[in-house]
């Protein structure tokens, strides 16, 4: 039986094929040869790098000439290549396979290794971004998906960095874009759109799993009380019947003296 990501990628071999980027099929070629473990949900790896870049191809296909459109999507298969297998790829090595603005928009999407999750290095990063077409668009795309597939996997706290990240500089960075790329007003807005429909869906998860969290709290302070209130029988009735058995005791007494 054929797998979703089975057949998301023969569609992008017959689609790279058709339009001659072999600068592509390398790239899918690494995404298969690295990407080959299981993520938290329980997807392939590779899958969360073939919606990211199902997404591009859909979406900006008629938007981009050829030469920048390969390069989304080579930006798109390998945006996590380096971040995730540093041991084993660097970019001295991708420098050898593919262009040097193709290394350059997919440098600016990826975390550098001290990268740490404070206001100055997301300044940085995300300041980066904003400065390249390509390298803002896979960031989107990439958030996008996350966004879609943490419902699950992800704790309320982290749901609402992801939130948090997206407003405050993954949508400026899509607003900047459309102002400077007139051509791509309506494929950047889609995206936009998509990312803000997707946060308010994650909201409302939010909310319910607070909703749920508080429910449980409340059952288990009823239980404790109850279970204390148990317990206080137990005792009075042990009370009790330590009484009885002293009244027992004092009526053999009182029988043997008469």
């Amino acid at each position: 039986m054929k797998t979703r990501t089975s057949k998301q990628e023969r569609y992008f071999r017959r689609y790279f094929k058709n339009k001659g980027f072999a600068y592509a099929e390398i790239a899918l070629n690494l995404v298969n040869e690295f990407h080959i473990s299981i993520r938290k949900d329980g997807s392939e790896e590779r899958s969360h790098l073939f919606e990211v870049l199902g997404f591009a191809i859909a979406n900006f296909d008629d938007r981009l000439k050829d030469t920048e459109l390969e390069k989304l999507i080579v930006a798109s298969a390998l945006h996590d290549l380096v971040e995730d297998y540093s041991d084993k790829v660097t970019f001295k090595y991708l420098k050898t396979l593919f262009p040097k603005d193709y290394i350059r928009s997919i440098k600016k999407v990826t975390k550098w290794s001290t990268f740490e999750k404070v206001e100055k290095d997301y300044n940085h990063y995300h300041g980066n971004i904003s400065k390249d077409c390509i390298s803002a668009i896979v960031k989107a795309t990439d958030r996008l998906h996350n966004l879609n597939s943490c419902t699950v996997v992800f704790s309320s706290v982290k749901k609402l960095d992801y939130i948090k990240e997206t407003e405050k500089y993954i949508i400026p960075n899509l607003k900047k874009l459309r102002k400077e790329r007139i051509e791509l007003y309506s494929s950047v807005t889609f995206l936009i759109y998509n990312l803000k429909n997707q946060m308010n869906q994650l909201r409302h998860v939010i909310d319910l799993e607070k909703r749920i969290s508080e429910l449980k709290e409340f059952n288990k302070l009823q239980t404790e009380m109850i279970t204390e209130k148990e317990a206080k029988i137990i005792k009075l009735t042990d009370d009790i019947n330590e009484c009885y058995k002293n009244q027992d005791d004092l009526n053999r007494v009182n029988s043997y003296l008469s």
